[in-house]
C-alpha cells in the first residue's frame, strides 16, 4: 500500500529576509503618515487526502498589519480537521506573528494556541534570515508545533498547500497526540537570470521519543527565457529532490528508515492580462527502483489591491497517492 509522506518545500523560509509586501507579492506601498499603514486580510483553506485514508482541511483567516519602520503584525485564527477510518481530531488556532527587519535582515516570531476537545496545546517560532542580494536568500527557524500542524498558523500562501497534510500521520488519533521539535536551514536564490536553487534541511525531534531529518532541493530554469527564444507560453524546466530518514518505526505515522526521491517535470505559464494560468507535470523515481508521477494546475488573479490564487495537484508517488487542493483571497484596505 503506498502511503503518504509530507511535502517539504523551500518557500517556508525564503520569506524570513523578504520585505513587506502586498498581496500581489510586491512591496507593500507607501502611507502618508507615521501610523496609517495598509492592513492585508485573507482568507485561505487546503484540503487534502491520500490512499491511506487519512483526510485533512485547514481553513484560516489572517490579517496582516503594516506597522512603521515595516515591522509587520500578523493575526489569525483557524481549524485544522484531520480524520480517517480509525478515527479524527479537531482543533481550533489563534495566532499571532511579529517580524522586525533591519537592513538586509529580518527576524520573527510566532505564537499560537492550539485548543481541542483534550486540551490547549502551544505553538512557538522563531525565523531569521538574511537576504544580502536577489540572487541569494538563507533562513534559520526553531519551531515547536503539534505533530500534524505542519504549516505555521498564520500561512496562508503556498506554504499552505504543500503543508496541507497532517505531517505523514497514518493512525490520526495517535499521532494528534504528538509534539514535535524542529530545526530548519534553508537557502535559495537565483545564480543564473531566469533560474532558481534552492535547498532545506530539517531536523525533527518527536515527543515519542522519536528523531528524524529530511532534505529537499532543486533547481529549475525558464527554458524560453533562458536561451533567448520567443515563445507563446513560459515553459521551465526543473528537478526536486527529496530524502528523509528516521530513528525508529513509528506506527502512528510514516517513518520510513530511508527514502530518496527524485522528481524531474516541467511547468507552463501563460498570462492573459490580470490572469495567469499554469499547468505542471513531473515523473518520480525512488531509491528502491519504484516510480510515480504528478500533474497539477494553478491560477491567479490580480486586480487592483485584490488577489485570488488556486494550486490543485495529484499525485502518485512510489509510496504514496495524494490530491490536494488550495486557495486564497486577499484584499488590501485602504
Amino acid at each position: 500500500m503506498k502511503i503518504r509522506r509530507t511535502a517539504v518545500i523551500l518557500a517556508a523560509a525564503l520569506p524570513l529576509a523578504a520585505p513587506a509586501q502586498s498581496p500581489g507579492g510586491g512591496e507593500a506601498p507607501a502611507r502618508s503618515g507615521p501610523w496609517l499603514r495598509p492592513i492585508t486580510v485573507a482568507l485561505s483553506a487546503a484540503a487534502f487526502d491520500d490512499s491511506s485514508g487519512v483526510a485533512a482541511i485547514n481553513p484560516r483567516a489572517v490579517a496582516t498589519f503594516a506597522l512603521p519602520r515595516a515591522v509587520e503584525l500578523g493575526l489569525g485564527m483557524g481549524i485544522t480537521r484531520v480524520g480517517s477510518d480509525v478515527g479524527s481530531d479537531a482543533d481550533s488556532t489563534f495566532g499571532a506573528s511579529l517580524a522586525v527587519p533591519w537592513r538586509r535582515t529580518r527576524a520573527s516570531f510566532g505564537y499560537a494556541l492550539h485548543a481541542s476537545g483534550a486540551g490547549a496545546r502551544h505553538e512557538l517560532e522563531a525565523r531569521a534570515g538574511i537576504a544580502p542580494s536577489s540572487a541569494f536568500r538563507a533562513g534559520l527557524a526553531v519551531r515547536r508545533r503539534p505533530f500534524v500542524d505542519v504549516a505555521p498558523a498564520l500561512a496562508v500562501d503556498d506554504q499552505l498547500f504543500h503543508e496541507a497534510g497532517p505531517g505523514g500521520a497514518l493512525d490520526p488519533r495517535l499521532a494528534s497526540r504528538l509534539d514535535v521539535t524542529e530545526l530548519r536551514l534553508a537557502t535559495g536564490g537565483s545564480p543564473l537570470r531566469f533560474t532558481y536553487a534552492y535547498g532545506e534541511a530539517r531536523h525533527l525531534r518527536i515527543s515519542d521519543g522519536n528523531h528524524a531529518w529530511t532534505l529537499s532541493a532543486g533547481a529549475g530554469v525558464n527554458v524560453g527565457r533562458r536561451l533567448a527564444i520567443r515563445m507563446p507560453l513560459d515553459v521551465s524546466a526543473r528537478w526536486d529532490l527529496y530524502a528523509a530518514s528516521f530513528g525508529a518505526v513509528a506506527p502512528a505515522y510514516y517513518s520510513p528508515s530511508s527514502v530518496v526521491s527524485h522528481t524531474p517535470g516541467l511547468e507552463v505559464r501563460r498570462r492573459l492580462g490580470p490572469l495567469e494560468l499554469a499547468g505542471e507535470g513531473g515523473y518520480t523515481f525512488a531509491s528502491d527502483g519504484s516510480r510515480g508521477w504528478l500533474a497539477g494546475a494553478l491560477a491567479s488573479l490580480r486586480l487592483g489591491r485584490l488577489s485570488a490564487s488556486a494550486h490543485a495537484q495529484v499525485r502518485d508517488d512510489p509510496w504514496y497517492r495524494s490530491r490536494r487542493l488550495w486557495f486564497v483571497v486577499e484584499r488590501a484596505l485602504p
